[in-house]
């Protein structure tokens, strides 16, 4: 264990009392994972989109480099508006009431016809010959002045691969348009848009945009959810679903026991999805009047936002990169900075260091949001690291 109060040695300066790798698929024993419901899900490590049970951590990897790993998945709660959303059949193929519907011309659709992004026999298979705009939709009731995303996962067989998903309701949100080109791999699209008036909208699906055209394709996952970008998939069969939010903490003595009140420094990995505002950590005592917290204060915009007593201490900003974002803050009684990508903030030289007893992982303390992305790190250090040693660790 190290004292703050005796004088550190070189390695000791480099060694973390608290060391938090979530790319390894362990979860440290004393990080709490709260969501209710088992209806998230995640890409497993053979790059599979599955379900994780409620109250686990959802350790995410890469769907299209397979076996990498991202980190830790924390997202806000959503709610997949859209029912049945790998079964796109319409009431005359399936032979009951269903909420997918023709949209114009003509074509077959058949469920569990193919090999999902799932790794299951649960993909619905679209076979359509000459006919103009010919796909599927559903109804949705939307709220006014709200942003929406819908989002599918598609597939070619056969065919261009050309096709369009929309949102569109004359008086509600206008036409949300989002062409797309299909592959013999799974990619998902999306669009969004956002509502001018409150009322019913429908989403469409169409294999192919224009007349004259041959072929199969596969969709799997549809998705219509409040926001301005998608989320992990949240599947349905005959009504809506709800992913609650991951909420990933460290209190009591899990908390206490690395913790130094005096001087510290936080490092750590978080991935800039350009999701609203992406975050690392925030310490605080539970409320919104003491914290310090690491996070976006705008797109690619990290801010070291400190309070103490509801009083502002710090607000300090650097710019970050895209993807992978290392970064980093320290602490200290009139002595806060932060880096990232190996870049320094301007120190804060009259601030003083609020009391708090948890840390919440990916989590804005101060509005209540969650970071919407992955966590790969955490690192903690119980003293206040050089200029020069925050830069080196957040190269």
């Amino acid at each position: 264990m190290i004292t703050p109060a005796y004088s550190l040695t070189a390695v000791e300066r480099v060694l973390p009392k608290l060391f938090l790798d979530f790319t390894t698929g362990v979860l440290d024993s004393r990080v709490t994972v709260t969501r209710a419901l088992d209806t998230a899900t995640r890409v497993n490590s053979s790059g599979l989109i599955e379900t994780v049970n409620a109250d686990l951590p959802r350790f995410d990897y890469s769907f299209t480099n397979v076996g990498t790993p991202l980190g830790l998945l924390i997202e806000e709660s959503r709610t997949n508006l859209l029912t049945y959303s790998n079964d796109l059949r319409s009431t005359s193929e399936a032979g009951s009431t269903r909420a997918w519907a023709q949209a114009f011309g003509a074509l077959t659709v058949t469920a569990n016809d193919g090999i999902g992004p799932d790794g299951q026999n649960s993909a619905s298979k679209f076979s359509f010959t000459a006919s103009d705009y010919a796909g599927r939709k559903q109804s949705v009731t939307l709220a006014a002045s709200t942003p929406y995303t819908f989002s599918i996962w598609v597939k070619r067989i056969s065919g261009s691969g050309s096709g369009w998903i929309e949102i569109i309701g004359s008086g509600v949100i206008g036409s949300a348009f989002a062409a797309f080109t299909a592959t013999s791999d799974w990619t998902r699209v999306s669009v969004s848009g956002t509502t001018t008036g409150a009322g019913t909208a429908e989403v469409y699906i169409y294999p192919e945009y224009d007349t004259n055209r041959t072929g199969e394709y596969l969709f799997w996952g549809a998705q219509l959810e409040t926001g301005s970008f998608a989320t992990s998939n949240i599947l349905t069969t005959t009504t809506s679903v709800t992913r609650n939010a991951d909420v990933v903490t460290m209190t009591g003595t899990n908390f206490s026991d690395w913790y130094n009140a005096t001087e510290g420094t936080f490092i750590g990995v978080y991935q800039n999805t350009s999701n609203d505002l992406n975050a690392l950590l925030s310490c605080s005592d539970g409320t919104t009047g003491n914290y310090m917290q690491l996070a976006e204060a705008s797109a690619s915009v990290l801010r070291l936002l400190v309070l103490t007593s509801s009083s502002i201490q710090v607000n300090s900003i650097v710019a970050t990169s895209s993807g992978n974002v290392p970064c980093g803050f320290t602490y200290k009684e009139n002595s806060f900075n932060l880096a990232a990508n190996a870049t320094l903030g301007t120190r804060d030289t009259v601030a003083t260091v609020p009391t708090v007893d948890r840390m919440d992982i990916g989590f804005l303390r101060q509005t209540g949001g969650y970071t919407n992305g992955t966590i790969s790190s955490i690192r903690y250090y119980p003293l206040q690291l050089t200029d020069a040693e925050i830069r080196a660790f957040t190269k």
